[in-house]
């Protein structure tokens, strides 16, 4: 309490307060606390302006982060979906390529086998174009061996098939090979 408070307590009611110095300190006194309650209020004011937009923004803040939230859900769900798909797809391309693989094995077996019987085949066969001119002899086709020239390994093939066929046409059935 100041000393002027002091003395206006100490006088008794009758006494003015209108009258003195202390009177007139605490009316410069009470004027400047209204002017600063003022002026605290106008902040005030303007503080709670502020605050309300931030509340405003706040809240369309929060409506985006929902919306947001909303469609990484469903994004999520999707790729989930995308993913449990994208699986399922290695899964069958997987079995697809054994089973190609399988496949492949087996019609390189199969090439080969066709192979070794075209060759059987054209070993059986004997087109005359084949056949050197020195085999179109009997003497030739049959005892090979005898005759020492270029054409006799062409000559002993075309004779092993005979014994194996035991007829060539131009040579008839029952034709005897040379002996071994």
């Amino acid at each position: 309490m100041t000393s002027c408070e002091n003395q206006n307590r100490k006088r008794p009611p009758s006494f003015s307060r209108g009258h003195g110095v202390c009177s007139s300190k605490l009316e410069t006194r009470n004027s400047k606390l209204e002017t600063r309650n003022s002026k605290l209020e106008t902040r005030n004011s303007k503080l709670e302006t502020r605050n309300s937009k931030l509340e405003t923004r706040n809240s369309k803040l929060e409506t985006r982060n929902s919306k947001l939230e909303t469609r990484n859900s469903k994004l999520e769900t999707r790729n989930s979906k995308l993913e449990t798909r994208n699986s399922k797809l290695e899964t069958r391309n997987s079995k697809l390529e054994t089973r190609n693989s399988k496949l492949e094995t087996r019609n390189s077996k199969l090439e080969t086998r066709n192979s070794k019987l075209e060759t059987r085949n054209s070993k059986l066969a004997f087109p005359s174009a084949w056949l050197p001119t020195s085999c179109t002899r009997r003497s030739a086709v049959l005892c090979p061996q005898r005759r020492a020239s270029a054409s006799s390994i062409r000559c002993a093939a075309f004779n092993a098939a005979w014994r194996r066929s035991r007829c060539w046409p131009g040579l008839g059935a029952g034709n005897r090979p040379c002996p071994s």
